[in-house]
């Protein structure tokens, strides 16, 4: 959770972007450590300034990847709004998020995988919870709004559970193959044409 700072001010406004560049750039090359003091020295900013904008270094991890999937999110949704496949759409979101993660997998696996994480990881669900609500929800034939609610959850917890063990080397499967499983447990009406007859059209 970010600290109470008024980002009105030019300066505070300058302080985070800062760091949010310097940790986006160690998160993409890892050259070096990732770690609060890496981030300082390569931000220029002091070690107080940035506890006024992030709690710790879980939660400037979590910034980013909430940013990156936002990003993937609202491509997502721009996509069902204009009817394109659903099934396709499903395919390249879950792909686009698969490939974000595996691209920065020590990173975040360390950020959702160990039980000392639990906290995190439960962010992280409801992220994943949160952002798959407003693709179901752009979805022509999705069900009632509860019913969608429950879907993201439901799809969010196992697909933390399934992504987690498979950058952590338990799930031998490639991507396509993760991201084909992935795509298979969403519900018919998210990821397929036509596949809503069992599902009320009114979304309330």
């Amino acid at each position: 959770m970010s600290r109470t700072v008024n980002l009105g001010d030019p300066r505070a406004q300058r302080s985070r972007e800062a760091i949010l560049r310097a940790a986006q750039d160690i998160a993409d090359h890892r050259d070096s450590t990732f770690s609060i003091a890496e981030v300082i020295r390569r931000s220029g900013i002091s070690k107080s300034t940035f506890y006024l904008h992030f709690a710790d270094l879980d939660d400037l991890c979590f910034h980013l990847l909430e940013a990156s999937l936002t990003t993937i999110n609202a491509d997502d949704v721009r996509a069902r709004t204009r009817h394109d496949d659903p099934r396709a759409v499903t395919w390249a979101g879950h792909a686009r998020v698969v490939d974000h993660l595996l691209q920065r997998r020590s990173l975040y696996l360390e950020l959702i995988s160990t039980s000392a994480r639990a906290r995190v990881r439960e962010r992280f669900t409801h992220l994943i919870a949160d952002l798959l609500h407003h693709s179901m929800a752009a979805t022509a034939a999705a069900p009632e709004r509860s019913q969608i609610r429950v879907s993201a959850l439901y799809v969010a917890s196992g697909f933390t559970t399934v992504v987690t063990e498979w950058l952590d080397g338990r799930l031998h499967l490639d991507r396509d193959e993760l991201v084909e499983a992935l795509v298979g447990l969403a519900p018919p009406w998210f990821r397929d044409e036509g596949g809503t007859e069992d599902y009320p059209s009114d979304r309330g």
